[in-house]
């Protein structure tokens, strides 16, 4: 292939990379939008269906450090409270109203389950790799994955409680379908 026929196939390949990261962006944002209103799969992959309701924080009473426990309350616990070292060696207390109230105190939404605490794995969900014809979306850092992992397949926390959002449901297919054929048929409009 000459110079001139590189040239003259480089708009077609930029319209098609720009349509392949808009479908990717798209997913991306379905996926944000999603798990920030408090809706999870019924598992991680593609063509999942939406769990019914919302979830919600629990209110069990959990053991934090007793350093954040003086931070969040602004005085020590009551004598009432049990107090122990865990096998680390930190100094722990139980704290009632679990996570819920956790989240409550630290100024946080929490009437639903939104799986964001500063928001960085949500925001570091990202289109990873981008080539001809695909887009991998996934995780800048290895912090964030390793955190969507548990939420994903291995369960988080004590209870290791599964909230899987990485995935489409039938009705994410139908939009990012109907965006595609956007796409394509302003490809097809430019020729």
């Amino acid at each position: 292939m000459d110079l001139e026929q590189t040239i003259n196939s480089l708009p077609d390949k930029i319209a098609e990379s720009v349509s392949i990261i808009r479908l990717a962006a798209k997913g991306i944002a379905i996926i944000r939008e999603r798990t920030l209103s408090g809706k999870f799969l019924t598992g991680a992959g593609v063509n999942q269906k939406i769990r019914a309701g919302v979830e919600q924080y629990s209110t069990k009473a959990m053991p934090i450090p007793y350093g954040r426990y003086m931070a969040l309350m602004n005085e020590k616990p009551p004598e009432s409270a049990k107090v122990f070292r865990n096998k680390s060696g930190t100094v722990m207390v139980i704290f009632s109203g679990g996570y819920k109230r956790l989240r409550e105190l630290s100024q946080k939404p929490n009437e639903h389950v939104y799986m964001s605490w500063t928001g960085r794995m949500l925001r570091n969900l990202n289109i990873i790799r981008n080539e001809k014809t695909t887009a991998t979306i996934g995780f800048n850092d290895a912090e964030s994955e390793r955190i969507a992992g548990y939420h994903n397949l291995y369960g988080a926390g004590k209870g290791k409680v599964l909230h899987p959002f990485l995935g489409f449901t039938a009705e994410d297919d139908q939009q990012l379908l109907g965006l595609a054929q956007q796409e394509i048929n302003n490809l097809l409009k430019s020729i």
